[in-house]
């Protein structure tokens, strides 16, 4: 399939399952941003390889306590993940522009001594929590997921799903500016019946002039 295609219609997917919202719909999210954002060559890079656009997401941190204050045994970052909502000023929670892959390794959770980035959560709903695959937690850190989300439901929603719905948000937002120059590119090529006329009486195919690269 096309990657340009497949990049055009991942993002229509990706919008229902995060407008949906129903824990379903965003453990399958994470299926979609695996591919976007984790596969070997990143379904983002794909489409933006000719496009070359410096993409930038704007975040938030989790909370570093002052010096000598406890930091919290669980922590994360739900819809305050997304520098693009407007949420006030609330000390700690600067909002900072990362790259690609400075994004990928951004920490979204915190249980105890364990931090979870952003690809360890998309890899956990993906590859354990049933957004691919439907397995057994991997780690005692996985095994710390299961519990926490098991355990907590914030505005009903547990943490993991609050987390990658934000992170679905983010990553939509910042690659909006990609997805008319994508649409651009595909409108701009002849469709394939333009390229390839099938013969009915023969069956063979007839290439028309500068349809096939010499």
């Amino acid at each position: 399939m096309d990657p340009l295609y497949l990049f055009l219609e991942t993002c229509l997917d990706l919008e229902a399952r995060l407008n949906e919202a129903k824990p379903y719909s965003l453990i399958r999210a994470s299926a979609l941003l695996r591919q976007l954002l984790l596969d070997g060559t990143p379904l983002i890079h794909r489409a933006n390889r000719q496009f070359r656009l410096k993409l930038k997401f704007s975040v938030r941190s989790l909370l570093t306590m002052p010096d000598g204050l406890p930091q919290p045994a669980i922590q994360f970052l739900g819809d305050a993940l997304d520098g693009g909502l407007d949420m006030g000023r609330v000390p700690g929670f600067e909002i900072k522009s990362i790259s690609f892959d400075q994004f990928i390794a951004h920490h979204v959770m915190q249980i105890n001594e364990n931090r979870y980035s952003i690809g360890d959560v998309i890899g956990f709903l993906a590859n354990v929590w049933g957004g691919v695959h439907l397995n057994e937690p991997r780690s005692p850190a996985d095994t710390h997921l299961v519990t926490v989300d098991s355990s907590i439901v914030f505005a009903s929603r547990t943490p993991l799903m609050t987390i990658i719905h934000a992170i679905g948000q983010v990553t939509l937002r910042t690659i909006q500016p990609l997805r008319p120059l994508v649409q651009q590119s595909l409108e701009a090529v002849p469709p394939a019946s333009a390229m390839y006329q099938l013969e009915e009486v023969t069956g063979s195919i007839n290439i028309p002039e500068g349809g096939e690269n010499e």
